[in-house]
């Protein structure tokens, strides 16, 4: 009964003194609210980028490919499309790899509204690399140029989930991209809960790509069954100087070419 009493007690003068200096306590509780939603924040963050499965077929069997700089070991390079192209035709320890460029902003023309919406551009196997199906239509394949596959999200919002949707055209900046397909919901492509409103092809623009001088795209490949990360790794290698050989730009020449390779 003593240890109740003196609780109550230091309560009601801590409250006093509270009420005597409510500046101060506004200062003090915002910090605590601050702080707890700050902590909440951070947890929802890792919950996103580590502790959830990601919504693809067995991400841990997903690799990057990126070219290390011996002057900068810590950064890694993108790769171009020639490069890739390379990869494909010589890894073996890969099953299918794509290229991917995204995280930018266009102008977009979607069901008649004309807004600032985000793109992916990417090689004709990311779907099928990562394993991920459309709840409608199909995804991209390779040989297709004006195409896109819209986001779960983009076909509620814009097209009112309009079971119809497939052939419709898009603009992305004034570029007519007919939907083939719709992503499925909990997909948000390789930036965590950040969807792009529209996955299309690369060189969609219809200008000519700079094959070779581009070293603009993320890689990701797929290791084959029994392959492991670090049999890729001997593997890749083995093949890099010969990549880098047959995929140096024509423009490249003296010391340039061979700080390159």
């Amino acid at each position: 009964m003593w240890t109740i009493m003196q609780g109550a007690d230091d309560l009601r003068y801590a409250v006093r003194l509270l009420l005597k200096t409510p500046a101060v306590t506004l200062v003090a509780l915002l910090s605590l609210a601050l702080g707890i939603g700050a902590n909440t924040a951070i947890f929802e963050v890792i919950n996103a980028l580590l502790l959830r499965s990601l919504p693809v077929h067995e991400p841990q069997r997903l690799v990057k490919i990126a070219s290390i700089d011996p002057d900068h070991p810590e950064q890694a390079g993108e790769l171009s499309l020639a490069m890739l192209h390379e990869i494909q035709e010589q890894a073996p320890a890969f099953s299918s790899s794509f290229a991917w460029l995204g995280g930018g902003v266009s102008n977009f023309e979607a069901n008649g509204v004309r807004y600032s919406g985000s793109v992916d551009t990417v090689s004709g196997d990311y779907f099928a690399t990562l394993g991920v199906r459309a709840v409608l239509g199909r995804m991209l394949a390779r040989d297709d140029k004006q195409a896109a596959v819209i986001s779960y999200g983009c076909w509620q919002h814009r097209f009112a989930g309009d079971p119809n949707v497939i052939g419709k055209i898009i603009s992305v900046d004034n570029r007519p991209l007919a939907i083939v397909g719709v992503a499925p919901e909990d997909f948000a492509g390789l930036i965590v809960d950040i969807a792009a409103d529209a996955t299309v092809p690369i060189g969609y623009r219809g200008n000519e790509l700079k094959y070779r001088e581009n070293f603009w795209y993320d890689v990701i490949a797929r290791l084959k069954p029994g392959v492991s990360i670090e049999q890729a790794r001997a593997q890749m290698q083995v093949l890099w100087p010969g990549i880098l050989k047959s995929t140096a730009p024509d423009s490249f020449q003296g010391a340039r070419r061979l700080t390159f390779l």
